[in-house]
C-alpha cells in the first residue's frame, strides 16, 4: 500500500480509494477527459470561440477567454511555486503527470478556459446561457475528476485550481453573463 501521510485525512482516503484497482474502461475514459484541461484543447476552444464572437460581431467579448486561461496558467503557477505540496505517491498513477500537485493546472486551466468561454458565449446571446454554463462548468468538472480518478491529484488539489480557475473566469466575466445586465 503507497504511502499517502503527506496527504489531509479526507484526500488520503479518496486517494486509496480511487486508486483501488479501476477498470481499464474507466481509466481510458479518464485519460481522455483529462485532455479537456490540458492546455491544447481548452486553448483552441477559446481560440475558436474568440474568432466565433468576432464573426458575430462580439469583439468586446472575443478576448476574454483567451485572457482568462492566459491569466489562470499563470496564477496556478506561482501557488504550485509557492505552495509546492507533492501528488499522491508515483506507484497510484494511471497517467503521468509530472510537477507539485497543488493546485491542478489541469483543473484551473479546464475551468479559467471553460466557463469563460460559457460566460462570453451566454453574454452574446443571452437565452442560451443555462446550457452554456451547465456545459462549461461540466466540462471543467469532468477534466478535474478525471485527475483525481488517475490518481496524480488529491480532491483538494482539483478544488483548489477549479477556484483558480472559476476566479480567472469571473473576474473577465463580462456584464450580462450571469443574468440580467445592469440598468
Amino acid at each position: 500500500v503507497a504511502r499517502t501521510s503527506f496527504l489531509p485525512a479526507p484526500d488520503a482516503e479518496i486517494v486509496g480509494w480511487v486508486a483501488a484497482p479501476r477498470p481499464e474502461w474507466l481509466v481510458d475514459l479518464m485519460r481522455f477527459s483529462t485532455h479537456f484541461g490540458q492546455f491544447r484543447w481548452p486553448l483552441t476552444a477559446v481560440v475558436l470561440g474568440g474568432v466565433f464572437l468576432l464573426g458575430a460581431g462580439a469583439w468586446k467579448l472575443a478576448w476574454r477567454p483567451l485572457a482568462s486561461v492566459v491569466l489562470g496558467v499563470y496564477v496556478n503557477a506561482w501557488f504550485k511555486e509557492h505552495i509546492g505540496r507533492p501528488r499522491p505517491p508515483q506507484e497510484l498513477w494511471a497517467s503521468w503527470a509530472p510537477g507539485s500537485g497543488y493546485p491542478s493546472g489541469h483543473s484551473a486551466i479546464a475551468a479559467s478556459a471553460w466557463m469563460a468561454l460559457a460566460f462570453a458565449l451566454a453574454a452574446r446571446w443571452p437565452a442560451h446561457r443555462t446550457p452554456l454554463l451547465i456545459g462549461g462548468a461540466a466540462i471543467a468538472v469532468l477534466a478535474a475528476t478525471s485527475r483525481v480518478v488517475l490518481a496524480v491529484h488529491s480532491p483538494t488539489d482539483v478544488l483548489a485550481g477549479l477556484a483558480v480557475g472559476l476566479a480567472c473566469a469571473l473576474l473577465l466575466a463580462p456584464a450580462g453573463a450571469l443574468g440580467s445586465r445592469p440598468r
